[in-house]
């Protein structure tokens, strides 16, 4: 298909890939299953590595890396941009920052103000607060996550679109189901939820292999259970902890 769309236009076709990983999320616990599956997955993957010639950019997002899958062989010529500064907010939302000061609010995002301010107005109304409290509550509740240091905060996008078309601050992402993987690691390695969170962890740690992980932190990491909020560039630790009000609240 590739190739042909590229002999029939004479264009580089750009291919863009969502939760490439999600099946083998599925049976990640199942030590059975696992390697017949990512053998699946890996024959799937590996004729974009031949397309090479024909291929303009390729984009993947998931929870884990390539790497983590032993699928590295596979596309080795893939850059994993995950913790990498120039793309820490390219994935969510950033919201505006709000500071109430004179009764005036302040802007650091104008796009987000212009873009859907209207639908901010009418939350607000239905809220029966003003634009700056319901900004404010926004942020509380679905912001905060940060995927380098230093980043802005990014703002979930599902739960906010949510919340602004229904008019109703609530628990859309976490309320949207909780994979049966996270479940089961928890169970695994003996994890209560309320032990969850200020965790201070190297990035080697928590940015590590899904598969041979020997604590929770990686998988809670990259499933957005738990963010980066803070970084000693001294000791190299980073400080992890629940991202924003909707996750805290789902977990307890």
């Amino acid at each position: 298909l590739i190739k042909r769309a590229y002999e029939q236009t004479g264009w580089q076709v750009v291919v863009l890939i969502d939760e490439y990983d999600a099946l083998l999320l599925d049976v990640l616990h199942e030590e059975e299953n696992l390697p017949v599956l990512r053998n699946v997955m890996h024959n799937f993957y590996s004729p974009l590595k031949g397309c090479d010639p024909y291929l303009r950019f390729v984009f993947l997002t998931g929870v884990t890396k390539f790497a983590q899958l032993s699928m590295s062989g596979t596309l080795n010529n893939i850059s994993n941009v995950s913790m990498d500064e120039p793309y820490a907010a390219v994935c969510g939302i950033l919201l505006p920052s709000v500071i109430v000061k004179n009764c005036k609010l302040r802007i650091g995002k104008k796009d987000m103000l212009e873009q859907m301010h209207e639908y901010i107005e009418r939350l607000a109304v239905a809220q029966e607060m003003t634009e700056e409290e319901t900004l404010r509550k926004l942020k509380e509740k679905y912001d905060g996550y940060h995927f380098t240091w230093s980043s802005p905060d990014i703002c979930n996008p599902f739960s906010l679109l949510n919340a602004l078309e229904r008019r109703r601050i609530d628990n859309y992402w976490f309320g949207s189901g909780t994979p049966t993987y996270l479940i089961e690691m928890l169970r695994k390695f003996k994890v209560s939820p309320s032990a969850i969170g200020m965790k201070k962890a190297l990035s080697t740690s928590f940015d590590a292999p899904t598969e041979r992980m020997t604590t929770i932190v990686p998988l809670l990491y990259q499933s957005g259970y738990i963010t980066i909020k803070n970084y000693d560039k001294l000791t190299q630790l980073y400080t992890l902890d629940i991202p924003n009000g909707e996750i805290r609240v789902g977990l307890m």
